[in-house]
């Protein structure tokens, strides 16, 4: 696993993300959450999900955080991102440089009626047997793939980026990277197709972390004798919680989300994540419309309270401003 790449900013302020220059994911790893732990670097710039791919399950697994190694890690901002996929590597001196049709793709089980893919190849590329990048991207540009790229063999790499390195420093017309055109000219390799990704909007949304936050979550466990009206400003703030519930209890996941319900608290997101207590047993990530910030006459807050009650292990994570 590479080292977290740190941006300085004034001379003070240290930003670490994972992953060589250029590359659009900047991927996040353990790396980047344990230099803000140990405050080797002020903030972190790690991906959270993509409009077209879903959820970064290595994300996931962190904010999990199973070994308790990482407790001071806070979200404090969000930053959204469009990406451009294309295909890089070498033209082939050797072989035909026709540009096949998209009604030449080949019928999988995956996909027994293949879609049109948005791009076609600028040239030849029926010479490339070996395709790197990052599992995001290959889920983002699957129709290219399974039209003309079918028979080359998939490489999971850290970044999109690195996977543009290990296609430069092989220097082999049978390998191709699935990369941003930035790392085309950071590596000095040919666009050999421009907008792979299958949809036309297709952003990543990333979360700024650092450590500790200016915010101090309270313990308590106050009941709300008035259930209150949503706050028009909620919108304007995001908030992220994680917990784990008795599955052994019928309607405990139920019952806890109501509880946002309850205090007209809109949700964005649910994910869970094997919590690695015991078999079967996860961790509910909750990302939240409303801002968390000790004041007993907000709802977040009360909402938290009640939470407390119905959840066996509850962590919030911080608010953020709404960037969308």
């Amino acid at each position: 696993m590479s080292s977290p790449r740190e941006l300085l900013q004034d001379g003070a302020t240290k930003v670490a993300f994972l992953g060589p220059p250029a590359s659009y994911s900047h991927q996040a790893a353990l790396n980047v959450f344990t230099a803000v732990q140990s405050q080797e670097t002020t903030f972190g710039v790690v991906p959270f999900e993509n409009s077209s791919n879903g959820s970064v399950v290595q994300t996931l697994d962190l904010f999990s955080d199973r070994d308790g190694l990482l407790r001071d890690i806070y979200v404090c901002g969000e930053i959204y991102v469009d990406i451009e996929h294309c295909l890089l590597g070498y033209e082939s001196k050797t072989k035909s440089n026709l540009v096949p049709s998209p009604d030449c793709a080949t019928p999988t089980e995956e996909s027994p009626t293949p879609q049109v893919p948005r791009s076609r190849p600028l040239t030849g590329i029926d010479h490339i047997q070996h395709i790197f990048s990052h599992p995001q991207a290959f889920g983002q540009s699957y129709t290219f793939i399974n039209t003309y790229l079918h028979n080359a063999e998939i490489h999971e790499v850290s970044s999109t980026s690195k996977g543009a390195e290990l296609v430069a420093e092989h220097h082999d017309v049978t390998m191709a990277a699935i990369a941003s055109e930035a790392a085309a000219e950071v590596f000095d390799l040919k666009v050999l197709a421009r907008s792979i990704q299958d949809l036309g909007d297709n952003t990543t949304r990333f979360f700024v972390i650092k450590r500790g936050s200016d915010n101090e979550l309270v313990d308590d466990r106050h009941q709300a004798d008035n259930v209150p009206s949503r706050n028009d400003e909620a919108s304007e703030w995001k908030s992220l919680v994680g917990f784990t519930i008795d599955h052994r209890k019928a309607g405990a996941l139920a019952d806890a989300l109501n509880v946002f319900k309850l205090y007209g608290l809109n949700l964005n997101s649910i994910n869970s994540r094997p919590s690695h207590r015991r078999p079967w047993h996860y961790m509910f990530l909750i990302e939240f419309e409303g801002k968390i910030e000790n004041s007993e006459s907000a709802g977040a807050d009360q909402a938290l309270g009640d939470l407390r009650q119905l959840t066996q292990e509850l962590r919030w994570y911080g608010s953020w401003r709404n960037k969308r």
